[in-house]
């Protein structure tokens, strides 16, 4: 028999996008397979959430196949089952070479999240050193809580916080540690998996020997024994970033001195000043910025998003606000904005982080870097949701300039010497917020 249908509204969940599967129990209870309809069709209920609507039968136990639009099965092969931090054993980290190689394929279909999350967090507070910070271990509990809140499984296998405060040495945030949990991170990862990494601490730059860097610079992050190493940009990105499998999600937050390009992904975001300014109310002038590419990109599969405290010339505080504990504020600014709109668009997300950071008097800029190409008005941020499919054609790591290598330290810290004397980028800076 011909079915009979009628219009349903749904909810349209947070983080979702256009193009997006979902399965909705239509009147009767049977389930059914929809695609996110495009977002100009898409409607505001009067308690601020989006909807659409769809059409759907009304006979029970009556199931319609997916429109021929939709996205195919997500092939992922067998899932790896994931292993526990302390068990853990990683390899020799080995840099990825350089040259491009095209892209296995290329998908327009939307990527649908396994449910599987994994979080490594890390705070630094560098204790009685020359070198000693206050909010950085205050940014991992706090960044640990938000992921808690949108359903990370908080043991081993899913969530490691390496903070310098612990009795136990597997982890604390040493060299050695930090790369082991950027193996962790990545072990096993497949399409649909969300990951997120957070650094708070020191960050300098040391002279780039490769010519891949404009500045001549590679920025680093500062591990508890920084007197030893340093772990650079290019460590990042062939940790985290070139091993990254497509349909598979990492965001990045990199609250330290110097972080702009601290992931060297080939994106970079240059928001507008009146974005800058009035934050998402300013969305009626026009475009939020623009994406420029690195003049030698780092192209890969993955959907890696990452939110730094500043540019890679400028330096990210560490405050103390009157009426609240020690933090970085950038995490700090990041965690009032979500507060605030759990679910932004990246526009007004980095609009309102722009123009609170401004309104708190602070110089320094955050900045968004990608490595994936994206519409900042219509795609939503979300920590659970939401992952692009590859669009790169070519990846591997591309170099079409040869540039000359910084000849001083400039004061940042770049000889291991000075290292335990002088101040890494920003010091405590208690006054501000």
């Amino acid at each position: 028999p011909t079915p009979e249908y009628t219009t349903m509204r749904v909810h349209v969940p947070a983080g979702a996008q256009a193009g997006q599967l979902l399965r909705i129990q239509v009147p009767g209870g049977s389930l059914l397979q929809i695609t996110l309809p495009p977002r100009s069709t898409w409607k505001v209920a009067a308690n601020g959430d989006n909807t659409v609507d769809v059409s759907v039968p009304t006979a029970p136990g009556f199931t319609t196949p997916s429109a021929s639009h939709d996205a195919p099965p997500q092939s992922t092969g067998p899932t790896i089952t994931w292993k526990a931090f302390p068990s853990f054993k990683p390899g020799k980290y080995s840099f990825p070479p350089l040259g491009m190689r095209p892209a296995p394929s290329l998908s327009p279909h939307p990527v649908r999240p396994s449910g599987r999350r994994r979080a490594l967090i890390i705070g630094c507070n560098y204790k009685k050193t020359r070198a000693e910070l206050n909010g950085c271990i205050n940014d991992a509990h706090s960044i640990h809580d938000l992921l808690r809140r949108n359903g990370y499984p908080d043991d081993s296998c899913h969530m490691v916080v390496l903070v310098d405060d612990t009795k136990d040495k597997k982890y604390r945030p040493t060299g050695k540690n930090i790369m082991k949990g950027m193996q962790w991170l990545l072990q096993g990862v497949a399409a649909g998996d969300m990951l997120f990494f957070h650094f708070s601490g020191h960050g300098s730059q040391v002279p780039d020997k490769t010519g891949m860097e404009k500045d001549g610079l590679n920025e680093t992050i500062l591990p508890t024994d920084y007197y030893h190493s340093q772990i650079t940009d290019d460590e990042l990105w062939g940790s985290l970033v070139h091993p990254l499998p497509a349909g598979a999600n990492l965001t990045a937050i990199m609250d330290c001195c110097h972080s702009g390009t601290g992931m060297d992904l080939p994106y970079e975001y240059t928001i507008s000043k009146h974005a800058a300014k009035y934050g998402a109310a300013s969305a009626h002038w026009g475009a939020p910025g623009a994406w420029t590419e690195d003049e030698n990109p780092c192209h890969s599969l993955g959907d890696v998003v990452m939110f730094s405290g500043c540019r890679d010339d400028q330096t990210s505080a560490d405050v103390k606000p009157i009426d609240s504990k020690a933090c970085g504020a950038m995490t700090s600014t990041f965690l009032k904005t979500l507060q605030k709109n759990p679910n932004p668009t990246y526009a007004a997300l980095m609009g309102d982080m722009h123009q609170e950071l401004g309104r708190s008097g602070l110089p320094q800029k955050p900045m968004l870097t990608s490595s994936q190409k994206f519409d900042l008005e219509s795609r939503n941020f979300s920590l659970t949701d939401g992952i692009l499919p590859n669009g790169n054609r070519r990846v591997g790591r591309d170099k079409r300039t040869h540039f000359k290598k910084a000849r001083s330290n400039s004061g940042f810290g770049l000889d291991h010497a000075a290292l335990g004397k002088v101040a890494l980028g920003a010091f405590v800076l208690n006054s501000l917020f």
